[in-house]
């Protein structure tokens, strides 16, 4: 059964472009906007390492707590991090998917960090990466190293970052003089600038996008029960304050 069939996504196909409208959800309501330009950016391949930039090698059963995705030319820098609420003019935010490798490492993401793991059923208790939980988890199986899918669909707004831990499922170890197993990662993303419509400038739109009327891809930021909060500085930078659907629809539908 190939990826599809098991209603995975690559991530390349879940990509806007230029022009598309969308909407990203907040806890506290939508931003409604329009693409402006779009910058794939990727990183392929990127070895797990320590905040210092040092290799990580993961025994059988091993696991390694939370880190960000380092730059291992630079490790101070985090690859998903904007620091910046918006750039040449334009709120900006990043979107996008891992592929790992191999078969036998899981990964647990957490948004912002040290905050929730996406795949978790409401009534069970939280997931646990260090025991290698069954559920989740991102891995070769659901999202291959070649071919990121949304899986686990991530969208990371500016200011916030992204952590992850590991986990080595293997049970048998290494062979001696043979180095345990170092995970590999395809970071997959794409960089947009949008247009933020406003209810005073585009109440009409707004409402045909929020009613179905208009086409618009829905992204949510964050993972768990709730979406992440939108924040005062976003608010201030962005000048604009998150609307429910039926706010959005004014009593127009």
């Amino acid at each position: 059964m190939d990826l599809e069939d098991r209603g995975l996504v690559p991530m390349k196909k879940r990509f806007m472009e230029d022009n598309m409208r969308g909407a990203l959800q907040f806890r506290e309501g939508f931003v409604w906007f329009r693409v402006i330009k779009r910058r794939p950016v990727f990183y392929k391949p990127w070895p797990l390492i320590t905040n210092d930039g040092d290799d990580v090698d993961l025994a059988p059963g091993g696991a390694q707590g939370e880190v960000w995705f380092r730059d291992p030319r630079n490790p101070q820098t985090d690859i998903l991090h904007l620091d910046t609420t918006t750039r040449s003019g334009f709120a900006w935010f990043l979107h996008g998917s891992f592929g790992v490798k191999p078969s036998n490492i899981r990964i647990y993401l957490r948004f912002p960090e040290g905050d929730n793991i996406p795949g978790k059923f409401p009534s069970v208790d939280p997931v646990r990466p260090t025991q290698g939980d069954d559920l989740g988890y991102i891995s070769y199986e659901n999202s291959p190293f070649e071919i990121p899918t949304d899986a686990v669909e991530c969208v990371i707004p500016p200011l916030e970052h992204l952590g992850a831990e590991f986990y080595n499922q293997e049970t048998t170890p290494a062979p001696v003089g043979i180095r345990n197993t170092q995970p590999v990662v395809h970071i997959d993303f794409c960089l947009y600038f949008i247009q933020i419509f406003r209810p005073g400038t585009h109440p009409e739109l707004i409402a045909d996008m929020a009613s179905g009327k208009k086409k618009c891809r829905f992204l949510t930021v964050g993972f768990g029960d709730q979406c992440h909060d939108f924040g005062d500085q976003l608010e201030a930078d962005w000048r604009i304050e998150p609307q429910g659907i039926e706010e959005s629809m004014g009593g127009r539908y």
